[in-house]
């Protein structure tokens, strides 16, 4: 119909595919473009699951030290801030080979929470902690860190997941409501992007 516009937003899964989209934008007045990210699956899945979490004012914070990507060899080491509240965190790292490695979450049958802005280091090797160095397969990886007012879960994740029963069960655990009247969950998160590369 004359006059109608199309306008297009979401996530691509290449630069090549944005490209096409925007070349294909400019030949077409019709074809507005409002807002087209680079995030091939999974990131754009957990992107779209954590969506109101990603927004929250009072989140946690990932701190890759400045670092995007890492070589084969070297550590790969970050940090996490819990939100300036009590909250049970959740930590899991997504790897390269579609699996999911959950490092953080509440202990004890009545689960215990994390203190306001609690700093929690990884992979460093320093006092305890496991050293991760950067091993083949490589490629795009994600880390996840939820914050949550009351628990997720009624019991522990597994300590590995595929990607696809990790997004699940988080999508699952954020709609739950015990009742109809429940209120929704107060729930904050952040996402944070790296590249594993061979030497």
């Amino acid at each position: 119909m004359q006059n109608e516009r199309l306008t297009i937003s979401g996530y691509v899964g290449s630069d090549t595919d944005k490209k096409s989209i925007e070349e294909l934008a400019a030949k077409y007045s019709a074809i507005e473009i409002v807002k087209i990210f680079v995030a091939p699956w999974p990131t754009c899945e957990v992107l779209e699951t954590l969506a109101l979490p990603l927004s929250a004012s009072d989140r946690p914070s990932i701190d890759l030290e400045g670092k995007k990507t890492f070589r084969a060899g070297e550590n790969l080491t970050f940090s996490v801030r819990a939100p300036s509240q009590f909250s049970y965190m959740y930590i899991a790292y997504l790897q390269a080979d579609g699996s999911t490695v959950n490092l953080v979450q509440p202990k004890g049958i009545i689960p215990d929470q994390t203190a306001p802005s609690t700093t929690l280091k990884f992979g460093d090797g320093r006092a305890g902690r496991q050293r991760f160095e950067v091993t083949a397969p490589f490629g795009d990886e994600i880390i996840v860190a939820i914050a949550s007012r009351s628990p997720l879960f009624e019991s522990r994740l597994p300590a590995t997941q595929t990607d696809r029963e990790y997004l699940t069960t988080i999508r699952r655990a954020l709609v739950y409501k015990p009742t109809a009247v429940s209120k929704d969950r107060v729930v904050s998160a952040a996402v944070v992007s790296l590249t594993t590369q061979g030497r």
